[in-house]
This record gives C-alpha cells, sequence and structure tokens, in this order.
C-alpha cells in the first residue's frame, strides 16, 4: 500500500495533533508523579506534627478497661455466680537469687 500525496496532505495536517497529544501523555505521568510525592510529603508533615500514642499508652488503656470492666462486675449480682468458682490468676515465677549478687568479674 503507498502512500499518496492526498494521504501525506492529511498526515502533516495531524501530525501538530498527534505531537500535542504525545506531549500530554508524557506530562501526565510526571504530573501524577509529583502529586504523589507532593500528598506523600504532606502526610509526613502531618505526622511529624502529630502526637501519636506510644505502645505503652495502649497497653495502660487495656489495662484500665480491664479494671473497669472488673468493677461493674462486682457491682452486678447475676456475676456472683461466677464468684463462686475458683479463681486462677496466672502463675508467675520469681528468682529469689535475683537481684542479690553483682558479678564483677565481667
Amino acid at each position: 500500500m503507498s502512500i499518496t500525496p492526498m494521504d501525506l496532505q492529511t498526515m502533516f495536517v495531524r501530525l501538530n495533533d498527534v505531537g500535542k497529544e504525545q506531549n500530554h501523555l508524557k506530562e501526565a505521568v510526571a504530573s501524577q508523579q509529583a502529586a504523589g510525592a507532593k500528598q506523600i510529603k504532606e502526610d509526613e508533615i502531618r505526622q511529624d506534627n502529630s502526637v501519636n500514642k506510644t505502645e505503652e499508652d495502649r497497653e495502660s488503656q487495656k489495662l484500665k478497661d480491664e479494671e473497669s470492666n472488673g468493677d461493674q462486675r462486682q457491682d452486678n449480682p447475676e456475676n456472683d455466680k461466677d464468684n463462686d468458682m475458683p479463681h486462677n490468676p496466672k502463675k508467675v515465677f520469681h528468682d529469689p537469687e535475683m537481684g542479690s549478687h553483682i558479678d564483677i568479674s565481667g
């Protein structure tokens, strides 16, 4: 299939439009990356300026919640049946020798 002069005329007219379209496609990728980088930077700044809870705060909050739930259970007469059953606390091993000897031989 050969290209006729009439086809060349139409191609040259459309060449400008094709060039603009290709340029927009190249710029779209760069602008998306710039927008993503800007969003990440804003998130980091927001996180730096905020006060974050530490793991200790979460643990202490759990303990407070458990204590308050325990107080509610004691006030509730329906839970008296549960109190009749023996309570099995967690057994923790404590070494009687721990903290009494200092090793200075190093």
